[in-house]
């Protein structure tokens, strides 16, 4: 396992962007990742748009009724790919989508998004994680992809 890469990016990618961009609130997330409580990951690179974060195509649409955020990934091609960690260890994710509120597009955003159980480390409705298989030069790395699929999102996710 190559730890320090993984930390690298659970404390600096993910840890420092919650701190950067959340509020108060999220700074639980930053004390669970300082002390190893949790694994998080840093997901704005998609299959087909790299690391194009003014166009990703992931969404976050607002539903005001319910005041929580519903993540999808529009086509397969969308999906969140080479994340490190989220093939297997991860449980919190950065994840950036496109804001959407009653059909309007806000642009890019980043959420706080539980991506697996902290206990049982069981992969959460609506979500899929897979294993990108080993990157050259890094192979004890868990790059992982992430898809959304009706995903809802506690409006406290919002960073």
């Amino acid at each position: 396992m190559d730890l320090s890469t993984r930390e690298s990016v659970s404390v600096y990618l993910f840890g420092v962007t919650v701190r950067s961009l959340g509020t108060e609130k999220h700074m639980e997330y930053v004390e669970k990742i300082m002390s190893f409580q949790e694994i998080g990951c840093f997901a704005l690179t998609e299959l087909t748009h790299g690391s194009n974060a003014k166009n990703v195509r992931t969404r976050a649409d607002y539903d005001h009724k319910n005041k929580e955020f519903i993540i999808n990934t529009p086509e397969e091609t969308d999906m969140k790919f080479w994340i490190g960690a989220a093939g297997h260890s991860a449980t919190l994710a950065v994840v950036w989508a496109q804001l959407y509120i009653n059909q309007k597009n806000y642009g890019p955003c980043a959420f706080v998004v539980r991506i697996r159980d902290s206990k049982t480390h069981d992969v959460m409705p609506g979500v899929t994680v897979g294993d990108c298989g080993a990157k050259l030069g890094l192979a004890g790395v868990d790059n992982g992809y992430l898809i959304f699929k009706d995903m809802r999102l506690p409006y406290d996710g919002l960073l």
